[in-house]
């Protein structure tokens, strides 16, 4: 099928990795509308069927045009399902996502990450360098949830930055993996309706 319709630029899809694949704009949206329709609970990881190396949202819901607004929609939807809990205080159901406690509403990752900067400087520094491995989907988010758990580790401090993570990370997928890394190494939030304490592992306040 490379002799008909439009060739898939692998530079863009897969700059950080050089992958060598080449795939025409019909395959690689049936590769994606695939992987998502047989995973509609969950939030899925994208992988290049060449290199299997991540493909970003941003790019992905390129290739599938007009589709792409339902499936961003699900992914959302499940992305939010993932992180509910139910808050003891006001006895409703709340998301670890897109909410975030505090005086100042978050705009980026600078924001997030501030205080890491006044804490340490090497772990800014790690933390730069963690995030972009992670973004570009080259690494795990261990090294971004050790450097969490060391500068902030009062519950309440770490939800506030956890609830402003959920607001900046775009792509929902590496938003949801983050996040529940986060939770699982560190279980004990704050919810954000009410500031009620709560663990993520036992499911109770």
């Amino acid at each position: 099928c490379f002799d008909e319709g439009e060739l898939i630029s692998m530079d863009v899809l897969c700059a950080e990795r050089g992958c060598k694949g080449r795939f025409c704009s019909d395959c690689a949206s049936q590769h994606i509308t695939i992987t998502l329709d047989s995973l509609k609970h969950r939030v899925p990881l994208i992988k290049c069927p060449s290199c299997r190396g991540r493909w970003r949202a941003a790019y992905w819901s390129r290739i599938l045009g007009n589709k792409a607004s339902a499936y961003l929609a699900t992914l959302e939807r499940n992305a939010r399902a993932l992180l509910s809990i139910r808050c003891a205080g006001c006895d409703r159901d709340w998301a670890f996502h897109g909410t975030f406690r505090g005086p100042q509403r978050a705009q980026s990752l600078v924001d997030v990450f501030d205080g890491v900067s006044e804490a340490s400087r090497p772990a800014a520094v790690r933390l730069t360098r963690a995030w972009a491995e992670y973004s570009a989907g080259c690494g795990p988010p261990d090294e971004i949830v050790n450097i969490f758990t060391q500068v902030w580790p009062d519950a309440y401090t770490r939800s506030e930055r956890m609830g402003a993570l959920s607001m900046v990370i775009k792509d929902p997928e590496r938003r949801v993996t983050l996040l529940l890394a986060l939770l699982r190494a560190a279980p004990l939030i704050y919810t954000g309706c009410c500031a009620e304490p709560h663990c993520m592992r036992c499911q109770v306040s």
